[in-house]
């Protein structure tokens, strides 16, 4: 006969209560429905996928940061690693896997079309490799999304016109190219696209462009894009703030980007202009740029903005729920509605999603917050 005496195994009696609210907007900041808008292939590939041997020292120091030209060096040694297509497609598909798991369910992968050459690959052969890892991973996660392809601006309108080319070509073929972007080097005025981004838009292509100085803004709403990267110089502006606001033009903002690159203009995480544009009704979301880069994803960035600027559940879910109102996504796709049901049950509590939404009470107005 078993005389031991009983042992209570309900651990979980004693420890019942409520966890810590610091925690909670870790989880929170990890597992939030976004979009992420503003996020460049090459500047997101990490060591797992790049490698570098076995000295672990001299492999991290790839993503040392030293000033703005080696950075851009060191953007297209990544880059210049995308020799094949199937390179590519691995490559497409670790970025985008990294992105699921820090929250995201919708991207805008940008692809510059100097960068998408580094390797010695046609571009039509690196856009068809992006778009196959796409759909592999609609297939496997749900996400949505698409290319955003970037036409270099420092090589100037005649060469972003013949990339343009090889883009609709690709639409028609099948890839989820969704707009086109401009990057680089700021050599040459926005307007100079000006007839490149008048053909993407009449061929149903969305528009963007990094405007890096305040003219650039000016640029981007002269021109009638459909969004702006960056726009920093806004800071600080309240007439541009004003007219960005009135135009209805959502801004894709990068926090550790600019914490890593701009120091001299953003000293403190405080000192971006993020929140300042929030306060303006300014329609301005978080992205990452180029996360491994930057040493950050889409989570620690949600994580840093709501510490710097004390966000409760509410308005880091508002700031969410931003990005994907500035997705280029339809507005009557039913997976919006999903992830607002999604993010309100995790306001309620980021540990776990219910079965059944219809059992909780009158949702609060949290996108407003």
């Amino acid at each position: 006969m078993n005389t031991a005496t009983p042992v209570d195994n309900d651990w979980t009696a004693e420890g019942r209560g409520e966890p810590d609210e610091s925690y909670l907007l870790d989880v929170l900041a990890r597992r939030l429905p976004r979009a992420e808008l503003h996020m460049h292939l090459t500047g997101a590939l990490r060591r797992s996928f790049v490698g570098g041997g076995t000295d672990g020292v001299r492999s991290e120091r790839r993503w040392d940061y030293a000033d703005v030209p080696d950075f851009f060096v060191r953007h297209h040694g990544f880059a210049a690693e995308l020799r094949t297509a199937e390179r590519v497609h691995a490559a497409t598909l670790h970025v985008l896997g990294n992105a699921v798991d820090t929250g995201c369910r919708h991207v805008e992968l940008s692809v510059n079309h100097v960068e998408s050459r580094v390797g010695g690959l046609p571009t039509a052969t690196f856009l068809d490799a992006v778009g196959d890892a796409f759909a592999k991973m609609a297939d496997r996660t749900g996400l949505s999304g698409g290319i955003v392809f970037a036409t270099d601006r420092n090589s100037g309108p005649d060469v972003a016109t013949d990339a343009l080319t090889e883009v609709l070509a690709a639409r028609r073929r099948g890839v989820p190219v969704l707009g086109i972007g401009n990057d680089g080097s700021p050599s040459r005025a926005l307007g100079d696209f000006a007839t490149v981004f008048a053909r993407a838009r009449d061929a149903g292509l969305r528009t963007t462009a990094h405007a890096n100085k305040a003219q650039d803004v000016l640029d981007v709403l002269e021109l009638g894009l459909d969004r702006i990267d960056h726009a920093w110089e806004l800071g600080g502006r309240p007439d541009l703030q004003r007219r960005v606001a009135d135009a209805g033009t959502p801004v894709t903002m990068a926090l550790s980007s600019c914490l890593v690159m701009l120091p001299g203009l953003f000293p403190t995480a405080s000192a971006f202009p993020f929140q300042q544009l929030r306060d303006a009704g300014v329609q301005v979301s978080l992205h990452t740029d180029d996360p491994a880069m930057f040493h950050t994803d889409s989570a620690q960035e949600y994580r840093l903005a709501s510490r710097t600027w004390g966000w409760d559940r509410q308005t880091t879910a508002a700031v969410a729920a931003a990005s994907l109102d500035a997705a280029w996504l339809a507005t009557d796709d039913p997976r919006r509605e999903d992830w607002r049901r999604e993010t309100a049950a995790l306001i309620r509590d980021p540990r776990r999603v219910p079965e059944h939404e219809h059992e909780h009470e009158h949702e609060q107005d949290w996108r407003t917050a």
